[in-house]
């Protein structure tokens, strides 16, 4: 496996926007913010440089929608393995979860 997908659901629980600007993870070489769209009947994967969520926003991972891609894992994965996601927002915190790997 040279890539996977990242799923979950994130929620802004503060009273300011905040905007994601940089993913990570120390068990990945590189991770990236993706979105699957449909247009004109096909379906395309795109990165996006950032994800804003406005107070009280919830925005749902999943597949065909909003989606971590983890590059390059440095160790074996398998299920019921934790992975630390981090991501840091354009004001400069850093927030992390730590995630069960799962088939799919």
């Amino acid at each position: 496996m040279k890539m996977t997908a990242g799923f979950g659901v994130l929620t802004n629980s503060t009273a300011e926007a905040i905007e994601l600007v940089s993913f990570a993870s120390p068990t990945f070489q590189s991770v990236s913010l993706h979105i699957t769209k449909e247009v004109d009947g096909v379906s395309g994967m795109r990165e996006l440089e950032s994800l804003a969520l406005q107070p009280g926003e919830t925005v749902e991972m999943m597949p065909g929608g909003y989606h971590l891609m983890l590059m390059g894992p440095m160790q074996s994965m398998a299920p019921g393995n934790q992975v630390l996601i981090q991501m840091t927002s354009a004001a400069g915190q850093t927030y992390e979860f730590e995630v069960s790997v799962e088939n799919r």
